[in-house]
């Protein structure tokens, strides 16, 4: 090929590169529509049957699939909703001093089960606000435990984590809490008790 462009001796103008491409393109495209009639044909093709006796006249058995049935659809009923006698309300909700009484009695009740157990105390609030944000600081999962205190005649509320069976391991977690900046204290269960 030279360089105007010009076709030489059995090479066309351009060079075999377009040719070669409308080839390529040309040969996909046949596949695509192959394959297409390949997976639209009817599923109930002969088969080559491997019984002789089965074997029809050219060896060929013909199956055939009934067809399914029609598939069914429904709609669920729904009932009419109930006319409303006035706007609702909302369930009134516990006070925050109410519901950490609740759980104060509630976690109690656990450690009276465990009276020679031990705990780490990490709060001692008579504000509930306090005692809120000590929960959600902590997790507020199932070790942790709030119990009824006093300050002087004040009622007031222990917030703890965890039920240890000694001394030794309630110190050790009360050690690890306090190195990452907690003010954590052992504590056993029979002293929160009252």
């Amino acid at each position: 090929m030279s360089g105007d462009g010009e076709a030489t001796a059995g090479v066309p103008a351009g060079g075999w590169k377009p040719w070669l491409a409308a080839i390529a393109l040309s040969s996909l495209v046949l596949v695509v529509f192959l394959l297409a009639a390949v997976l639209q044909s009817d599923r109930t093709s002969p088969t080559l049957s491997d019984s002789p006796d089965a074997a029809g006249i050219y060896g060929v058995e013909v199956r055939t699939e009934a067809p399914s049935p029609p598939i069914e659809i429904t709609q669920p009923e729904i009932a009419s909703p109930a006319p409303l006698a006035g706007p609702e309300t909302p369930a009134p909700a516990l006070d925050p001093v109410a519901e950490i009484e609740q759980r104060a009695q509630r976690d109690l009740a656990l450690a009276g089960a465990d009276a020679e157990g031990w705990t780490v105390q990490f709060l001692v609030a008579c504000e509930p606000a306090n005692v809120v944000r000590a929960l959600e600081r902590l997790g507020g999962s199932e070790d942790v435990y709030v119990f009824p205190a006093s300050v002087g005649s004040r009622p007031c509320w222990r917030v703890c984590r965890g039920r240890f069976p000694d001394r030794v391991t309630a110190e050790r977690v009360a050690a690890e809490a306090s190195s990452g900046g907690e003010r954590a204290v052992p504590r056993a269960l029979a002293e929160i008790s009252p």
